[in-house]
């Protein structure tokens, strides 16, 4: 059965500081799993600018602990930017602490801004691959076999086995695809995913309004991406599909709940990841829409079988 997340990004939002704006996303995320999206994903964001994200692994354990959340993910954890080896002992220690409650998303980063200002060259399809079999190796043996050491804490709850790949372009796909390892993540390209769904959550009490609310939120986030990224390939990206991404998810809640029902029957993911708050959505506006979720889309899924 498809198990329901949510998924966010630490936004600072509006005139908040830093700190301020972490606790109120805390406290999103304890709204989130009350309102029945039992498992948190965190995404990696260095240098953005008015993202608060860096260390998604230290973040996930938090949120476990703090939101009694069912499980918690990353998405995704940036390869390039990491030892492997020292990867590999963060992502056991976390899944220890979670309690093997630990979806490991990983990917190559969707931001060349931030890959040049790391110093880490986006691989390519065989480096990539690479460094995903290192991974996987180092994560199912607890042994780093570049080192001819042994890692600790060792894994104990078989995380490899819980491992995605992000399918952000083409050299995730590839590698993704042969490895029969994939999530949809800010990609509207048709790919049939084995694990994890992501997509933008909006809940209205029409259509039009969801329409509206979804459409200025998708905006907003482009607006965001392109002030601080000094690039206008978010712009492109709307003229070319100008109303919504083909993954947002929007509509009044029985909408709403047919086409998560239509999705997790086509694609049946172990998990589909809604994301409500994106645009940096005010928390109030964020909360209404778990509440319509909890209050008026949860009872319809039941209804229809699919949670």
């Amino acid at each position: 059965m498809t198990r329901l997340a949510y998924s966010f990004n630490c936004y600072q939002l509006g005139e908040l500081t830093d700190a301020q704006s972490l606790t109120q996303h805390v406290r999103l995320a304890r709204h989130a799993v009350a309102a029945g999206l039992r498992g948190l994903f965190v995404y990696e964001h260095h240098f953005s600018g008015y993202i608060l994200s860096p260390s998604p692994l230290d973040l996930a354990v938090y949120l476990y602990s703090t939101c009694q959340a069912d499980f918690v993910g990353t998405s995704v954890l940036i390869l390039p930017h990491y030892d492997i080896d020292r990867l590999v002992e963060r992502i056991a220690q976390a899944d220890i602490l979670v309690q093997g409650n630990l979806l490991i998303g990983v990917g190559t980063g969707r931001s060349s801004y931030e890959l040049a200002n790391l110093g880490s060259p986006r691989p390519t399809a065989l480096e990539f691959a690479q460094l995903v079999g290192r991974l996987q190796d180092a994560l199912t043996s607890g042994y780093s076999r570049d080192r001819e050491v042994p890692l600790r804490p060792k894994p104990d709850f078989n995380p490899s086995a819980r491992l995605y790949l992000a399918a952000s372009h083409d050299l995730h796909a590839s590698v993704g695809a042969q490895l029969g390892r994939m999530a949809i993540l800010g990609s509207d390209t048709a790919i049939h995913p084995k694990q994890v769904i992501f997509a933008p959550l909006t809940i209205a009490n029409t259509e039009a309004q969801a329409i509206e609310s979804a459409d200025r939120a998708e905006a907003a986030d482009h607006a965001m991406a392109d002030a601080h990224y000094g690039r206008p390939h978010s712009a492109r990206r709307r003229e070319a599909n100008p109303l919504l991404s083909a993954r947002h998810i929007f509509g009044t809640p029985s909408q709403v709940a047919r086409k998560i029902a239509g999705l997790v029957t086509t694609f049946k993911p172990q998990v589909l990841a809604l994301e409500p708050a994106l645009g940096q959505r005010r928390p109030e506006e964020v909360i209404h829409i778990f509440d319509q979720f909890q209050q008026k889309v949860l009872p319809n899924l039941r209804a229809l079988g699919i949670t």
